[in-house]
Order: C-alpha cells, then structure tokens, then sequence
C-alpha cells in the first residue's frame, strides 16, 4: 500500500522512479535507453545492497495502471535465466492510496529461495 493517490503512484511507476517509491531497497533508477513511458526501454537499477538489474519494458497500459517487464542482466548474477514482472496499481478509493499489485514469473530453474527473495 503507497499513502499516494493513484495519479502520483502511477506517475512514479510509469517513471520507473523506485528510489522515490522504495527508497529503503532501490538506490537509483536512469535510462539507459529510450525514456519514461516508452516501450522497449532499459532502466538500469542501482539496489542498496550494491546489486544492478537492467530490465526493458515490455507494457505500458494507462488505462490498467499497469508495466509488465523483463529483466534482461543481473550483477551480481540472478540463479534465474528468466524473470519477468508485471506491476499493477489499483486505487482505493476509501482513504486515497493505491495498492500495489507487484508478481513475479521465474523460469523452471529457480529454487524455492530464488522465489522468496
């Protein structure tokens, strides 16, 4: 649950901005290519703990309030050859938040600890 109104979480997320979202685990986010709300675009981002992910987007729907994603390098290296995400904010409407819907799909060769990580 963000304390945002969906307008700024979605804002935030089509940003691809978790360091303002999650700052206790997500230093930095740029673009290494492409830009915010474009497809195929690859962000780079820069964990607490020192590790990197580069992803590329591969959905963007304003009307869901949705991205999917993949993530296409790891450093330190991830023991999944695959992952992909999909993150959906929903609005609620009683206090003005947004809930965050955030799942992850890994390929066969990830262990019961990869997945809970």
């Amino acid at each position: 649950m963000l304390p945002l109104p969906i307008g700024k979480a979605w804002h935030l997320f089509k940003q691809f901005k978790l360091e303002q979202v999650i700052p206790g685990k997500v230093k930095s986010t740029t673009f290494t290519t492409g830009a915010a709300g474009q497809l195929d675009s690859v962000i780079k981002i820069q964990y607490n703990d020192g590790a990197s992910w580069d992803i590329r987007i591969l959905e963007i729907s304003d009307m869901r309030h949705a991205i999917g994603y993949e993530v296409i390098s790891t450093e330190p290296a991830h023991q999944a050859t695959s992952i992909q995400g999909y993150i959906v904010l929903r609005g609620v409407t009683d206090d003005n938040t947004t809930f965050v819907e955030w799942s992850t799909d890994f390929s066969n060769d990830a262990d019961a600890a990869v997945i809970a990580d």
